[in-house]
């Protein structure tokens, strides 16, 4: 059982020597720019690789993709014009980085600070993000630990599966992080309520496309309650785990 409480506790040590970054006021614009460019990259990839020809790129699914993730200046016409994968993933990358950059501008200066209030909201949206998606891997963690010692009617170290796919699991949860990030701070708004008479406090509002909620915390909260562990098999009765059948569209 130490074995097992070690893997957890190693995890546990990288998620709280990040937020301990975070608390003490890291400047998070660098780290901000390379998860957008991850991001941007890794969705160019799906769509527009060296691996197939030019001419079969999904365009129209890639500018979709994009939009999903920023409001892209790149159009149609331009994209047709590209035809090398690398050259698709630079363009999108520095449209990526201006666009950000436009938000950090529009948010501007906080007054009384004198600090950019986008360097706030990376950290606050960040903070957010990591607390609810360890909580759900914690869930996840102990689904698997509840079943993983019937891997040795399979003549498997079930300690050695636990190991193998918590690593994965932790590498999947880094990934929805970052992912989770980008959606969130391009779509950020600072809402200023103010009154004649008593000033009120600034309020941080997110908003993905129609839908507008109070932050990250609100739809992950949620789903903690209502969804079925990413690792457990799928309820559509295919044979395979959730988060490799219905959960990769939840």
């Amino acid at each position: 059982m130490l074995k097992y409480d070690e893997v957890m506790n190693t995890q546990r040590q990288v998620i709280y020597e990040e937020r301990r970054k975070i608390l003490e006021g890291r400047d998070l614009k660098e780290e901000s720019l390379t998860m957008v460019e991850e991001v941007i990259r890794s969705t160019v990839a799906q769509f527009a690789n060296r691996e197939i020809f030019p001419e079969e790129w999904d365009r129209e699914g890639l500018l979709t993709a994009m939009n999903s993730i920023y409001a892209t200046g790149i159009t149609a016409g331009e994209l047709d014009e590209l035809h090398v994968a690398e050259e698709v993933q630079e363009r999108f990358v520095e449209d990526g980085i201006q666009a950000y950059e436009r938000k950090e501008e529009e948010l501007g200066v906080d007054e009384q600070s004198g600090l950019l209030i986008l360097r706030e909201l990376e950290r606050m949206v960040l903070l957010s993000i990591i607390d609810n998606r360890w909580r759900e891997h914690l869930y996840e963690m102990d689904y698997l630990q509840e079943g993983i010692g019937l891997r040795a009617y399979g003549q498997r170290d079930p300690l050695v599966e636990y190991q193998r796919e918590a690593f994965e699991m932790f590498n999947e949860m880094k990934d929805s992080i970052r992912d989770d990030f980008v959606r969130y701070i391009y779509r950020v708004e600072l809402i200023r309520q103010d009154e004649p008479a008593r000033p009120r406090p600034q309020r941080v509002q997110i908003s993905h496309g129609d839908d507008v909620s109070g932050g990250p915390a609100t739809g992950a909260a949620q789903s903690i309650g209502s969804k079925v562990p990413r690792n457990a098999p799928c309820p559509c009765g295919s044979g395979k785990k959730y988060k490799k059948c219905h959960g990769l569209t939840a």
